[in-house]
């Protein structure tokens, strides 16, 4: 007897779960918000001493070949940067 009550508490919190998942209600969405804002304030904060945009233009695609290109094709652009 005591298994069968475990199976269904186990099936019962999956069901509750999964609606969980399925409505997403309001206090979940600012939950999941909260703890996303949470990981960005303490995650790596890289601080870049300058910063490369590179142009990707038709005369580049002609020249290298359809983007995405090779890691090595996109550190030489940086590098000439």
């Amino acid at each position: 007897m005591n298994k069968f009550t475990s199976t269904w508490a186990v099936v019962v919190s999956v069901i509750i779960l999964l609606a969980l998942k399925v409505y997403n209600p309001l206090p979940l969405q600012t939950l999941q918000l909260k703890t996303f804002d949470l990981y960005q304030k303490f995650g790596n904060n890289y601080l870049s001493k300058s910063l490369v945009l590179v142009d990707i233009s038709d005369t580049s695609l002609n020249l290298y070949g359809q983007w995405p290109w090779k890691r090595d094709q996109l550190g030489l652009a940086v590098i000439k940067a």
